[in-house]
């Protein structure tokens, strides 16, 4: 109604997107640490195969200490619970709530980053525990985008809830600047910190959320209407008993009510069916789009990527991927507000083809270890980076959520993150392959393999994406 849709987005709201953001702080610090250790001396050490063999610049022996393209593999099976974690978090969002979900995967959080840090010599163990870590990652992924998508005003939820992205971005960058800052200890401190150190940001974010009430439409969905109304009351900063917080929670009960009164079954297998279909699709497909259009190539594989080609600092380059991917997701929140979800999109797919086109012909043409190829791959993999972080990343966080109607978004937006997380899985497990020098050895030709996945993303949701920027979620409702 009209006294429903002047309620605007208000400072409390900003404060809160800013909270929520710290979600996409852990899940991006989890996935870059994750590969990027696997470069270090000790972690190999620690874990890997040691030899002797003559240095190449000496000729010297001395150890060699290394992980296979196996094992570095293995660190993709983490994403596959950080998929079931999502997964589960639909489940664990309909009984706790959207603040409680998120509480309860900070607590895995910091049982499973302790016990990374006790399994040094089983590099079983560590993955076991880094399992576990990525199963409390899962719900923290998930929950996140759908609490503020539900609770913030339609005229801004565009822009603050992209605010995640930047937390996204600021995780990679801080996992990356604290794993060049401690490759040089020489001992294992070196993998532990980055690993331990999410211990006091999950402490940190879980304590947090209390500042903040429950969602007022997981609320209603309960029964809890005067729950719901002082949450409602809160986030607007109105008063519990004004006329625009009562013509809120109507039309929301209203639409709750007409989606039971439509269905013929309760269960969350409605997001499967044919008059549900598209906005699942939607949804899987642009959550989907960057793990397989590369960004476990230049996210989580970064350091070993460059490492491979010849750069002679990659610790230090994936840090500068860290600030373009930042720089980015700091453009993300205007683009998608004022441009649009569907264009940015489309654009952030369109121009990622042409960079890894452009590297991966360069590099074809002059060798890959032409210092000329080498500087364009490092150009074009941060101009990659930054478009992925204003259009693509800033944008699938809030299609992905707001195109699922209100009683089954949790269960939509946990099978998007399913679907997201399981496409990680699988890039992370075959790109290893790909890129090492004793399996694949596709070295900088790789790129010809993402292109031609991010046009085949192009082309899809070219005729299947609506435009939804600046639609309150029930408009988005009558939509579909």
């Amino acid at each position: 109604g009209v006294l429903s849709k002047s309620l605007k987005a208000t400072t409390y709201m900003v404060v809160f997107a800013i909270w929520i953001a710290l979600s996409g702080w852990m899940v991006n610090y989890d996935i870059s640490y994750g590969g990027t250790v696997l470069q270090m001396e000790s972690f190999q050490k620690t874990f890997g195969h040691c030899k002797m063999a003559p240095d190449p610049k000496t000729g010297h022996l001395q150890e060699i200490c290394a992980l296979s393209a196996t094992a570095q593999s293995m660190v993709s099976f983490s994403q596959l619970f950080s998929a079931i974690g999502a997964a589960f978090s639909g489940f664990t969002g309909n009984y706790l709530g959207r603040r409680g979900t998120i509480q309860f995967g900070c607590l895995i959080v910091v049982i499973g980053a302790a016990c990374q840090c006790a399994t040094a010599g089983s590099y079983a163990a560590y993955n076991v525990c880094k399992c576990l870590t990525c199963f409390g990652v899962g719900h923290v992924n998930a929950g996140g985008p759908t609490f503020g998508v539900e609770v913030i005003a339609p005229s801004m939820r565009g822009a603050l809830v992209s605010i995640f992205n930047i937390g996204l971005s600021i995780g990679l960058l801080t996992s990356s600047a604290i794993c060049y800052g401690t490759s040089t200890i020489g001992n294992s401190w070196e993998w532990r910190t980055p690993v331990i150190l999410q211990i006091p940001l999950a402490v940190i974010y879980a304590a947090g959320m209390m500042l903040f009430p429950e969602s007022p439409r997981w609320l209603l969905t309960k029964g809890k209407e005067q729950q719901a109304r002082f949450a409602l009351a809160k986030f607007y900063n109105r008063d519990s008993q004004a006329p625009e917080i009562t013509a809120q929670l109507r039309e929301t009960e209203a639409y709750i009510e007409l989606e039971k009164a439509q269905s013929s079954t309760t269960s969350w297998t409605e997001i499967f069916h044919k008059s549900y279909i598209r906005r699942t699709t939607i949804s899987i497909l642009v959550n989907v789009a960057g793990p397989l259009s590369g960004v476990p190539l230049i996210g989580t594989y970064a350091a070993v990527f460059f490492s491979a080609a010849g750069v002679t600092k990659p610790f230090l380059t994936q840090v500068y991927l860290g600030v373009c991917g930042l720089l980015g997701a700091c453009c993300g929140p205007f683009i998608i507000e004022y441009v649009g979800r569907r264009l940015a999109i489309l654009f952030g797919l369109a121009c990622m083809t042409v960079c890894m086109l452009i590297f991966s012909t360069v590099a074809s043409g002059l060798g890959a270890s032409s210092d000329t190829a080498r500087n364009v791959l490092i150009a074009f993999l941060c101009l990659w980076f930054l478009v992925y972080g204003s259009c693509l990343s800033s944008s699938h966080w809030v299609v992905g959520v707001e195109v699922h109607s209100v009683r089954l978004r949790t269960y939509g937006a946990a099978i998007a993150v399913f679907s997201a997380n399981t496409a990680y899985f699988a890039a992370s497990f075959w790109t290893p392959y790909m890129i090492n020098p004793t399996a694949g050895n596709l070295g900088t030709k790789v790129g010809y393999f993402y292109l031609a996945i991010t046009m085949v993303f192009f082309v899809v949701l070219l005729f299947l994406l609506p435009e939804t920027a600046r639609l309150s979620l029930e408009q988005i409702d009558d939509l579909f």
